[in-house]
């Protein structure tokens, strides 16, 4: 509960409260995002300035300075777990620097507990219930997850692995055109208009996601890998 969480990419926030209450943490979560709104006074959340994500871990010691302990007891201030939630795909490109800058700053600060997560999914669109022109997309954003565990690796932390989590998920046949529609993933930012209603109109009833025949419900495995990399004691069994 004594943990210093940065959310990064965090949006708008939803997400970062939810942590902040469902871990019981002592701290609020320290949110970056240039879509975060500055909270006022807000106990859950507080807002870190929007920059990208290798100057967050360059200059992280100085946003860790201006984290005042809540007590006496916490000892100085160390942002230790970083969490990185459906976002890691947009900086492909820069994650193995950030991961240097921070495992450099995890050895430094000392902490018994320092942790990377990154929460991503699968490269392989088959499970999803996509057409072609967004299986395609989705292949070309996507990267495979064992990638940023060899960053992490390649950068110096001490533990590395990645867990799959599987979960259920059913809904309307007409709640997930919509939700396609509206681009709710950012890998579907590319498609235009026209190609995302010629893609659903080749799906018609999506029949091979149908909960059973002739049903208006679908359902498919919403798969997530969490990438997890841990510097300090804990990490090393101590």
């Amino acid at each position: 509960p004594r943990d210093r969480v940065v959310d990064v990419g965090c949006g708008t926030g939803k997400f970062s409260r939810l942590l902040f209450s469902g871990c019981k943490l002592h701290h609020p979560v320290y949110g970056l995002d240039p879509f975060l709104l500055k909270p006022q006074a807000d106990p859950q959340m507080l807002s870190l300035p929007a920059v990208g994500a290798v100057e967050f871990a360059q200059r992280v010691e100085e946003f860790a300075s201006a984290a005042a302990p809540a007590a006496p007891d916490d000892g100085p201030a160390v942002l230790n777990k970083v969490l990185l939630k459906e976002v890691v795909h947009h900086i492909s490109d820069e994650f193995g620097e950030m991961c240097r800058h921070l495992a450099g700053y995890f050895r430094r600060a000392g902490h018994p507990d320092c942790t990377l997560l990154v929460a991503t999914r699968s490269s392989d669109p088959a499970a999803y219930p996509f057409f072609a022109a967004a299986k395609e997309a989705w292949r070309e954003g996507q990267e495979d997850a064992g990638v940023y565990a060899r960053h992490m690796e390649d950068a110096g932390f001490d533990d590395v692995t990645c867990v799959r989590r599987s979960f259920r998920v059913e809904m309307s046949v007409d709640r997930w055109r919509a939700m396609v529609r509206n681009r709710f993933w950012s890998n579907f930012g590319g498609l235009s208009d026209e190609q995302i209603e010629a893609g659903l109109e080749a799906m018609g009833d999506f029949d091979e996601f149908l909960v059973e025949p002739g049903s208006s419900q679908l359902a498919f495995d919403d798969t997530f890998i969490f990438v997890v990399g841990r510097i300090g004691d804990a990490a090393r069994g101590a």
